[in-house]
């Protein structure tokens, strides 16, 4: 039986003031651009949920965030803000071997709520370990990769 302690999971938020700029470069700038999209939901005046799984070809593929991106934004734009966007980002599988040999998949989940941004990161190996590097690895990146685009997060507990 695993422990609740026992699972490393990042936790990262960005509140305001920050929150402005996070949203800005989120959906009109090309920050996450590189990502595919798991999944998508979006609580406005109606809640719409996309399945990022692309309808061609043999080999499950997902759509990358810049494809997705103008079409949540027209989505979104308005006087009122969403209540809830919940997006579960992926790396590529031919970027994340250069990061993470054994992943099959890596995960960043991000859930804007309650005025503030909650990211989780998640990871799944393609040969079972108990090793934990590559899920530090993977975190590694992904503070490594929010700093760099400039956004200030706060680690939560």
């Amino acid at each position: 039986m695993i422990r609740l302690e026992e699972v490393n999971m990042l936790s990262l938020v960005i509140k305001e003031p920050e929150l402005k700029y996070f949203m800005r470069a989120l959906m009109t700038e090309n920050a996450f651009d590189d990502f595919e999209v798991r999944s998508l939901a979006v609580a406005h005046f109606v809640r719409i949920e996309i399945d990022g799984t692309l309808t061609r070809g043999e080999t499950k593929q997902y759509a990358v965030w810049e494809r997705l991106r103008p079409y949540i934004l027209n989505f979104i734009k308005g006087k009122e803000k969403p209540a809830h966007i919940k997006i579960v980002f992926s790396m590529p599988r031919e970027k994340l071997s250069e990061i993470i040999p054994n992943a099959a998949a890596a995960f960043l989940n991000m859930e804007y709520k309650d005025n503030e941004v909650r990211f989780t990161t998640a990871t799944s190996q393609k040969e079972f370990s108990l090793n934990k590097n590559q899920d530090a690895a993977w975190d590694d990146h992904i503070r490594a990769f929010l700093a760099e685009k400039g956004f200030k997060t706060e680690t939560e507990s």
